[in-house]
């Protein structure tokens, strides 16, 4: 369970599908040293956030297990720099409809086969960013159970 949950906090992090809605500041505020003006709209860029070297240690490589405690067992608490479903009051109101039906899937889909990579080859957990961080195509195997 805790290993899905990182699996998914890592993937969801790295495949943040938009920035979320545009903000209207509602008043004058500096932010680390600029000025941003009441009425200006904002926009956060969440992709940048979880690839921040300065929060992630090799953010662009594929590494759960840096969501789970040093035995492997456990979520540790989730960072407040993981934003996959934006942040605040105006944040994606199914964020945990979207884990649950991910996770139901997931554990349909491996309770009835055995997902493997392609003979001879092993699964690229890598992307492609044109725009969106795709997955890179490849050949899967699934063996029935």
């Amino acid at each position: 369970h805790a290993l899905y949950h990182a699996t998914v906090w890592r993937r969801s992090d790295e495949d943040t599908f938009g920035d979320g809605i545009p903000r209207e500041a509602d008043e004058d505020v500096i932010v680390q040293g600029y000025l941003i003006k009441a009425g200006t709209v904002v926009m956060a860029n969440l992709w940048a956030v979880h690839m921040d070297p300065d929060l992630w240690e090799a953010p662009e490589e594929f590494r759960p297990e840096r969501f789970l405690t040093k035995d492997g067992s456990r979520l540790i608490p989730k960072p407040e720099w993981l934003m996959p479903f934006s942040a605040g009051k105006r944040m994606c109101p199914a964020e945990n409809f979207a884990n649950l039906e991910v996770f139901l899937y997931l554990a349909r889909l491996l309770q009835k086969f055995t997902v493997l990579p392609e003979e001879g080859r092993t699964v690229d957990f890598n992307y492609d960013t044109e725009g969106f961080c795709m997955p890179r195509s490849q050949n899967l195997r699934f063996m029935p159970r």
